[in-house]
């Protein structure tokens, strides 16, 4: 009862995201039962709650502890993982602040790179129109508001940089969880955990 209770209170910490609070749980865990079924659980689940905070190295670190059957696919996928592709966001807000809306059809946001292109081209050409008619309130008014759409198309593009990068890593992630059949239970009061993968 105490070995299932302490396994609920680690996984109950997992499931809330709470990864640091739930690392320290997974490790009392097996400090309380070091058997090497409690320390191969412990040791999977600490491996996740890093790579659930984008830290393959240190879910590496874990993971290379499982036996051979258990961890070889687990770092096949962390090899994969650390080699996606993913979207500089210094590139993005680079291409962006050159040509307002190329930022996003970097990061494959070509409705917001046409809205972008418009509304930038739009104020310019109406400043420069005001200017030219010698209407120096109005283009001043334009203006001012250009260069807020301009920075913002610039930030837009940054954070749409950010957002691909975390979403290929949440699909992979995904990926990884469809492929792996985990089960965990108790066996003998000892926390059990059992992997294989589906190719």
């Amino acid at each position: 009862a105490a070995a299932k209770g302490r396994l609920l209170y680690a996984n109950s910490a997992y499931e809330r995201g709470d990864f640091n609070l739930a690392r320290d749980r997974y490790r009392s865990l097996a400090k309380a039962q070091p058997d090497a079924d409690t320390l191969n659980y412990a040791n999977f689940r600490i491996g996740w709650t890093f790579l659930e905070q984008d830290n393959p190295q240190k879910a590496r670190s874990l993971f290379s502890l499982l036996p051979p059957h258990q961890k070889d696919q687990l770092l096949n996928d962390l090899e994969t993982y650390q080699s996606l592709q993913q979207k500089s966001p210094l590139i993005a807000g680079s291409l962006s602040a050159i040509l307002p809306g190329a930022g996003q059809v970097y990061t494959g946001r070509l409705r917001q790179a046409a809205l972008s292109f418009l509304l930038n081209g739009a104020f310019i050409l109406g400043a420069i129109e005001a200017f030219n008619n010698e209407n120096y309130a109005v283009g001043s008014i334009l203006l001012f508001f250009e260069i807020g759409w301009y920075g913002g198309n610039v930030y837009n593009a940054v954070n749409n940089a950010h957002k691909y990068n975390v979403r290929t890593k949440h699909k992979y992630k995904q990926q990884m969880r469809s492929r792996l059949n985990l089960k965990i239970g108790m066996l003998e009061n000892r926390p059990l955990v059992a992997l294989s993968y589906h190719f």
